[in-house]
């Protein structure tokens, strides 16, 4: 997988931390994730890997990447949500259980767009 993903996947970690203090007295919704990570999109990541869109389905937060042509060649969808969901992880373990959120991350390459699974939890070695 591209490395360099890992340093747009980094640059979100803050985000549950930010959606949790919009709401203090509520357990944050999906809105609030939405437009804790609405600042994120079109921010250009090192290796040109991009966040292209933040919605929501549901309860799922979406978040869609992408990159310079090639970019995701020898990733999996699987591959490239961990990337991303374990930053999450790392700074919020609590995100998944206490947020009854699910998330997917989309990616597009060569225009290609290819739906991440839903997750539900830290993915392995991430919380």
């Amino acid at each position: 997988m591209n490395k360099l993903f890992l340093a747009a996947a980094l640059a979100v970690v803050s985000i549950p931390a930010a959606a949790t203090a919009q709401a203090p007295k509520a357990a944050p919704t999906i809105g609030d994730y939405v437009e804790a990570m609405r600042s994120t999109v079109g921010m250009v990541f090192e290796g040109g890997i991009q966040i292209l869109a933040v919605d929501a389905e549901d309860n799922t937060l979406v978040i869609t990447v992408t990159g310079p042509d090639g970019w995701r060649a020898d990733a999996t969808p699987q591959q490239v949500s961990d990337a991303l969901v374990t930053g999450f992880c790392e700074t919020s373990p609590e995100f998944f259980r206490s947020s009854h959120i699910t998330m997917r991350v989309d990616s597009i390459d060569m225009k290609a767009k290819t739906k991440g699974p839903v997750v539900t939890d830290c993915p392995s070695g991430g919380a």
